[in-house]
């Protein structure tokens, strides 16, 4: 895309505003940056170089993947990335060779694919994606402000109102689009409803999820060769864990843990949770290991989708993107997989308008893309969720009749390396949960069952 942004003549758009600073509103900025004359992002958090934590950004402190379809998408927004991200330190992996699936209590095969994926930390990879926006000679930045406001006129959103922090000035600022991604604490559904529009439906689930974070030196020994390994879930143990090696020679572990099995921050307690779940893997990791941080927690009480495509009448000129559209469990690593599938569809949708008014058709072509974009991702997670006890209830019969064909096809990859690599390319959100059921698997998974 950024090709293709690059080979235009200028921008023939005025203003847009992006209100939000994380990974969805920074992707969101560098595609607008190809068709407006001027972008400019809101950040309430102050934005400084470099990739610390930011107090808007809680998750931040632990593990994050960005999934071989993520990657791709951001290849194609700044040609180039992963090379320059591993050359600062991200390290490079392969989804299928180089990461230990241990899912639905099983172990996969190894798989033979090219799934590629950078490892990283959060604040790493959100601070390298707005080295490459800040290059943009068209972007500005303003933080330690926020967004108090959307102006509207009529049916329309000409601007925001925003708030600095420091001086506590308000300014209003003039847009001919307008994108919140203020993430899971948007407040665009309750000021639809205060101004006359249709709030958009939602699905929620009260995960009660919570996480554990530990920072350890890297031991090559330890990892055997892999970049990362994944414990998950299941029906009879609600507790799961991710592994994977950073920047600076360090190895991240995140535990997690649902409702009433959250993770504790004590150095016992934390070895102890690694030696309850499902497979060992984990714990064999850190038993006898020394953290070289604090531990860190966080909580995320719900998931939210908001389904604006079902919006008939929405106000023109405002896009909500991200967490604000759609807030997974973090446990699943899609969020910024699904916000670079966003600003994709946020480019299809603006090309696709050529030089026509932003007007409510734009607004809800917009919304089909990225409802189109992120189904599958919501499929997955969701179908993952309703796998633990506290949860079941939200499943229907045709949610448990997958569920139990998805059990089938896990242990059948526990020994198939196709099946195994199958169902790594629908975790990776590279192809469609359709797959799983199509009928050269479902014979090979059938015939692995018989054979065991």
């Amino acid at each position: 895309m950024t090709k293709d942004v690059e080979n235009r003549s200028a921008p023939s758009r005025g203003h847009a505003v992006v209100a939000g600073a994380g990974v969805a509103g920074l992707l969101a900025a560098s595609v607008l940056a190809g068709f407006f004359e001027r972008v400019t992002i809101v950040e309430r958090d102050a934005v400084n170089p470099g990739s610390l934590p930011r107090r808007g950004v809680p998750q931040g402190r632990h593990a994050h993947a960005l999934l071989p379809r993520g990657l791709a998408a951001l290849e194609k927004l700044f040609p180039g990335f992963a090379g320059t991200a591993v050359g600062r330190g991200a390290v490079a992996a392969n989804a299928a060779a180089d990461v230990s699936w241990g899912v639905g209590g099983v172990r996969l095969a190894g798989a033979s694919d090219t799934l590629p994926v950078i490892v990283s930390t959060r604040p790493f990879l959100e601070d390298e994606i707005r080295r490459h926006v800040a290059r943009l000679r068209n972007v500005t930045f303003i933080d330690r402000a926020r967004v108090s406001d959307f102006v509207l006129e009529g049916t329309s959103v000409t601007g925001i109102v925003m708030e600095r922090d420091v001086s506590g000035t308000i300014e209003q600022l003039e847009a001919g689009l307008v994108i919140d991604a203020t993430g899971r604490a948007s407040r665009l559904p309750a000021w639809l409803g205060m101004h006359g529009f249709m709030p958009p439906p939602e699905e929620t689930m009260d995960v009660d999820v919570g996480y554990a974070t530990a920072r350890y030196a890297a031991d090559p020994r330890r990892l055997g060769g892999l970049r990362a390994l994944l414990v998950g879930a299941t029906p009879d143990c609600s507790r799961g864990g991710v592994v994977h090696a950073v920047e600076g020679d360090m190895i991240e572990v995140s535990l997690t843990g649902y409702r009433d099995e959250h993770p504790p921050a004590t150095p016992a307690g934390f070895v102890a949770h690694a030696a309850s779940l499902a497979l060992p893997d984990i714990h064999r990791l850190i038993h006898d290991a020394a953290p070289c941080s604090e531990i860190a927690t966080f909580r995320v009480g719900q998931t939210v989708r908001r389904h604006y495509q079902k919006l008939k009448r929405p106000p023109s000129g405002l896009l909500a993107v991200g967490d604000g559209q759609c807030a997974f469990n973090p446990v699943f690593a899609q969020g910024m997989t699904v916000a670079a599938l966003q600003a994709t569809a946020l480019h299809d949708a603006l090309r696709h308008a050529g030089a026509r008014p932003l007007d409510g058709a734009f607004v809800r072509r917009f919304y089909r893309r990225a409802a189109a974009a992120l189904g599958p991702a919501w499929q997955m997670a969701r179908g993952n969720d309703l796998l633990v006890p506290h949860l079941a209830h939200h499943a229907s019969l045709a949610d448990r009749v997958i569920s139990r064909w998805i059990g089938h096809v896990l242990a059948a990859g526990a020994h198939d390396r196709e099946v195994a690599r199958r169902f790594m390319r629908v975790a990776s959100l590279v192809d469609s949960p359709a797959a799983l059921f199509a009928p050269a698997l479902i014979a090979r998974a059938v015939l692995a069952r018989r054979g065991r």
